[in-house]
């Protein structure tokens, strides 16, 4: 029942927010655009902020990747005799 109400407000919502973006013309349309468009674009920024942290600390290291692979790999990869 909480799934069913949910989805009616957020189609109720969307469909008001698209046609006033679509049809009307008031202040703030742009800041309103933004802030409507921003959940689709924020992932794709953290994404890519986070590949770049990543490539400027294995550049730092001295051991890129293999210091963070060795250490689960012994744990977890050991021969027995």
């Amino acid at each position: 029942m909480v799934a069913a109400g949910s989805v009616a407000l957020s189609l109720t919502l969307g469909l008001l927010a698209a046609l006033a973006l679509d049809r009307a013309t008031f202040p703030g349309k742009a800041l309103f655009r933004r802030l409507v468009l921003l959940p689709l674009i924020l992932p794709g920024i953290i994404t890519g902020l986070s590949l770049l942290m990543f490539a400027v600390f294995c550049r730092r290291s001295a051991q890129p990747v293999h210091r963070f692979s060795r250490p689960w790999h012994r744990a977890h990869f050991r021969r027995h005799h």
